[in-house]
C-alpha cells in the first residue's frame, strides 16, 4: 500500500493531463482495488 505522500505526488502529476478528459475505455488490473470489483 502505497504512503499518502506517494499518492498525492502521483495525482498532483497527472491531473494537469487529465483533468476534463472523457475516458473512452478503462482496464481494471487488480479488482481488489476498487469496493466493487466484478463488473
Amino acid at each position: 500500500m502505497p504512503e499518502l505522500p506517494e499518492v498525492e505526488t502521483i495525482c498532483r502529476t497527472l491531473a494537469p493531463m487529465l483533468v476534463g478528459s472523457a475516458f473512452a475505455r478503462a482496464e481494471l488490473v487488480w479488482p481488489g482495488c476498487v469496493a466493487n470489483g466484478s463488473a
